[in-house]
């Protein structure tokens, strides 16, 4: 093909087994200059129309979308301003083609909406005008200017008013996330704040995107905080392509981020994801048919996930019932502001016994409990969640109550535990998507082993020698209060210790010096860099007396993490130090920054699961959920996890370089994965192939320097590859999927 110069293709490949939530990425980053490929659909738009570039189409590959059935409610507001240019409103055009087509569009997916503004707004489209994603982008392609000044708060205000209301489509009162992104290019003629705040008071999140001369300020004004979450400014309007990627991750994670908090309250883990604000019911059914052994595992199930809660009068609000035939009402939403005395009402739960009348418990739970009156808290929009728990199929129709259920803007989820448990009934309950609101457990004892993310000893061990910089220093101590925040720490749940090493290792404080997460942040703020050199093995061998302390001040064994943090190569062996500690039954996580040394870090953690590599103490956020995700699911070990951290390291590695030309040569890097299988096949798939059948084809008409990076990562047979030889299948086969390099 040919290909402009000057210009920049990034292809992104993804794909991924049809059995595990597996991303596998390529990234072929040709510096020609910073454009991005965009999706199928756009390929004629962005290549052969506007730039001219006949691809085939083995090389358009879309940008992510969000996961699978996500749901929100989005409204664009366009700035359609005489400032912005008839030609620059095509590049408008273009952007909000490449954004609504990254997502799902349908009635109970996404909804999009569109008002375009100048002196005053203009309604093009509300969120139930079209159901269809191809009539919102043939809608979008033929958008005509407005023209006129420039009053955002003005389209502002006709969002709350219009947009974000029942009649217009906005699923507000069902709880589904509502968004609003504005684009404008110049400063409001009138005020923004005031009308911005109103719609974040109504809890719409709101991006803002400045293009050329838009005022930083007010952009600031308009969108939600953090602001380097949702403000985007670009230097021209060719630009905005480049930041489409960026905004789609943050939207999607926007749209996943409530459900995805929510659906791990089934599993027992919202403490894992910092869940501090909801009101949740319990439906618990205590017929004859679940035995007094079983019962009492409900009450653990009970016990140990509402300890993992942070119960107060601004944070989770937990009510309770028992139903049998009839249903018996525990206590209220916001009865109980102690845990403590929470969880003694629990632990005395009597069995109610009886036969099974399910939805007519639904309804009780939908008149009684989840009503103003009786603690709801949903006139504030706080998250309004039930857990239906059953054995067994009920004595009467589940699916009216359920849904009025829903209807009124409540999160069902049903958990059915044994093989009388019925999976359609369980379906005809829980919120949609099913995978993510129905939960059926073998026994009530596997119920129980989920709720589990809630008691640990946990030490860091961080190297403070004199090459790590200040600045760097202070990185790595935000990372240990973020990832600590993430928690509930206290003597009964996670304990948190500190010790930092150069030459030799110093306690900062040890598992039971702080009670509570505020004295342990404070701590962690107030740890001080002395400099030296770097003895990671003589600190390793420090840490078995700290653990051991620890555990008599236990009445019972919990689960034991050591995370290392180190930016350089140890002066001692580690080894030894590190595989004593496992055998002791400590889980390390090693952690290396910039010049560390990857085969001492392998030694440190004794898996490749848990070594992680970052090039700059800055990166070291995205590996917080990674390990969190471990330590949260300690059964959930293999392919997953390894391919999670692979994830990681990849990131860390797969960015601009900053390349440049080298001569009359264009200069690139290129990265490619050596895939090899692992049991079913046992081959291996040489990158010869792909460079001989897609480096040729695509750079047939170029003379480029490559650097070439090789990665090893577990690859799986649903995938289709081209082998040596001419077989030219694609060379990376499979479904789509989410995923964003930073």
């Amino acid at each position: 093909m040919s290909l402009k110069k000057n210009r920049s293709v990034r292809f992104v490949y993804f794909a991924e087994t049809s059995f595990l939530n597996l991303k596998i990425i390529l990234e072929i980053d040709l510096l020609i200059n910073c454009f991005h490929c965009s999706s199928n659909a756009q390929k004629t738009l962005w290549f052969r129309h506007l730039y001219g570039i006949p691809l085939a189409d083995d090389y358009f590959i879309p940008l992510p979308v969000c996961k699978e059935e996500a749901v929100a409610d989005i409204v664009f507001l366009v700035d359609g301003s005489w400032s912005i240019g008839s030609e620059n409103f095509k590049q408008i055009h273009q952007f909000l083609y490449t954004l609504v087509n990254s997502f799902d569009v349908a009635p109970d997916q996404v909804r999009i909406g569109l008002v375009q503004y100048s002196n005053t707004p203009r309604t093009e489209f509300l969120l139930n005008t079209f159901q269809d994603k191809q009539d919102i982008l043939q809608y979008i392609n033929n958008l005509r200017y407005m023209g006129g000044e420039t009053n955002t708060g003005l389209g502002l205000d006709f969002l709350l008013n219009e947009l974000f209301v029942d009649r217009a489509g906005s699923r507000v009162n069902e709880n589904v996330p509502q968004i609003g992104v504005v684009i404008t290019d110049g400063k409001s003629m009138d005020n923004v704040g005031l009308h911005a705040l109103k719609l974040k008071k109504q809890g719409v999140t709101l991006y803002a995107i400045g293009i050329k001369e838009a005022d930083e300020d007010q952009l600031k004004e308009i969108a939600t905080t953090p602001h380097n979450q949702h403000v985007y400014s670009v230097s021209d309007f060719a630009a905005l392509q480049g930041i489409s990627q960026s905004l789609i991750q943050g939207l999607c994670t926007t749209v996943d981020e409530a459900k995805r908090s929510i659906s791990k309250v089934v599993q027992g883990t919202i403490t894992c994801l910092n869940a501090t604000l909801a009101d949740i019911v319990f439906l618990v059914d205590g017929s004859s048919s679940i035995s007094k052994d079983n019962f009492q595992e409900v009450r653990r199930f009970l016990h140990s996930f509402i300890e993992g809660l942070d119960i107060g009068a601004d944070k989770v609000h937990i009510g309770l019932a028992q139903f049998s035939n009839e249903i018996q009402k525990q206590f209220h939403l916001g009865e109980h502001m102690d845990q403590r005395a929470l969880l003694e009402h629990v632990d005395g739960l009597v069995q109610l016994e009886g036969g099974t009348a399910t939805g007519k418990a639904i309804t009780v739970l939908r008149e009684e409990f989840f009503t103003k009156a009786n603690g709801s808290r949903a006139d504030q929009r706080v998250p309004q969640i039930a857990v239906v728990l059953t054995d067994g199929a009920s004595a009467d129709k589940v699916t009216l109550p359920a849904k009025a259920l829903r209807q009124q803007g409540v999160i069902v989820f049903a958990i059915g535990v044994g093989a009388d448990a019925d999976e359609n009934e369980l379906r005809q309950i829980a919120s949609d998507p099913p995978n993510k609101h129905v939960l059926h457990v073998d026994s009530y004892i596997k119920m129980t082993n989920n709720a589990s993310c809630y008691e640990a000893d946990m030490f860091f061990l961080i190297d403070h020698s004199g090459s790590i910089e200040q600045l760097d220093f202070a990185d790595m101590k935000t990372f240990i209060n973020k990832f600590i925040n993430t928690f509930h720490i206290g003597p009964y749940h996670i304990r948190v210790g500190v010790v930092k090493f150069s030459d030799t290792p110093a306690l900062e404080f040890d598992l039971t010096t702080y009670p509570d997460k505020p004295s342990v942040e404070k701590a962690v703020d107030g740890i001080i860099q002395l400099g030296g050199g770097t003895k990671t093995g003589l600190a390793l061998n420090s840490m078995g007396p700290h653990f051991d302390r620890a555990k008599a001040t236990r009445s019972h064994k919990v689960r034991e993490y050591l995370i290392v943090i180190t930016d350089g190569e140890s002066e001692d062996n580690v080894k030894d130090q590190a595989a004593k500690l496992r055998a002791q039954g400590i889980t390390i996580y090693a952690i290396g920054v910039k010049l560390a040394n990857d085969t001492q870090l392998l030694e440190i953690a004794g898996s490749q699961e848990r070594k992680f590599f970052v090039n700059n103490f800055d990166a070291l956020k995205p590996i917080k959920n990674d390990i969190i995700t471990d330590i949260c699911s300690p059964d959930s070990k293999g392919i997953s996890i390894v391919f999670k951290n692979f994830k990681t390291r990849w990131r860390s590695v797969a960015h601009r370089r900053g390349s440049t030309p080298r001569g009359t040569l264009m200069h690139s890097r290129l990265w490619i994965a050596n895939w090899h299988w692992q049991s079913v096949i046992r081959r291996e798939v040489s990158v010869t192939c792909f460079m001989k059948h897609y480096l040729k084809a695509t750079m047939s008409s170029h003379f480029l320097d490559f650097d070439i990076d090789i990665f090893l990562y577990l690859f799986f047979s649903s995938t289709r590859v081209c082998e040596d030889g001419d077989r030219r299948h694609h060379f990376l086969g499979g479904r789509l999927h989410q995923h964003q390099l930073r």
